[in-house]
C-alpha cells in the first residue's frame, strides 16, 4: 500500500522545481556587479496630438448645449 503523504510530496517536489526553474533566470549575469541600469525616459504624446481637436469640439459642444438648453450654463 502507498504512503498517504506520496501524491503530496510529488507535487512538493514538481513545484519545488518549477519555482526554481523559473527563477533561474532572475539572477544578474556575471561581471555586471553593482551596475545602474540604464535611465528610462517616458513621454506621454497622447494629449498633444488631440489638443486642437478637442478645443474645437469643446466649443461647438458648449454652443450647441447653450442652444438647446436655453441659453442655460
Amino acid at each position: 500500500m502507498p504512503h498517504p503523504l506520496r501524491p503530496f510530496l510529488r507535487v512538493t517536489a514538481l513545484g519545488v522545481i518549477l519555482l526554481a526553474a523559473v527563477t533561474s533566470g532572475c539572477a544578474k549575469p556575471a561581471g555586471e556587479g553593482g551596475s545602474k541600469p540604464p535611465a528610462i525616459e517616458l513621454l506621454n504624446v497622447s494629449y498633444d496630438p488631440t489638443r486642437e481637436l478637442y478645443k474645437e469640439i469643446n466649443t461647438a459642444f458648449a454652443k450647441h448645449y447653450q442652444a438647446e438648453a436655453g441659453g442655460a450654463k
